[in-house]
């Protein structure tokens, strides 16, 4: 099963919890790959979501830094891959 990660219809609905639920060792649906399209504007608890839901790690991130937004605008990828259980 493939995920396509749009926020509203992820099943994320309040990412505050759901880090909070990941720090107690709440289990949570995981998915053989994710695809993110426009990662650029992700706060790092929406990666940290995204990354919990990876069983493998298996995750295609797209996104535009130079179109990056908003409280989270990134300067590279860098910012993101460190917020992914990656050996990138």
């Amino acid at each position: 099963m493939i995920l396509i990660c749009i926020m509203a219809l992820s099943g994320i609905s309040n990412f505050p919890l759901d880090e909070a639920n990941a720090l107690m060792g709440e289990k949570v649906k995981t998915y053989a790959h994710i695809v993110v399209d426009e990662a650029q504007d992700l706060s790092p608890m929406q990666v940290r979501a995204i990354s919990r839901r990876a069983r493998t790690g298996a995750t295609t991130i797209a996104g535009d830094i130079a179109q990056s937004t908003g409280l989270w605008a990134r300067n590279s990828w860098a910012d993101i891959l460190d917020e992914i259980n990656t050996d990138l």
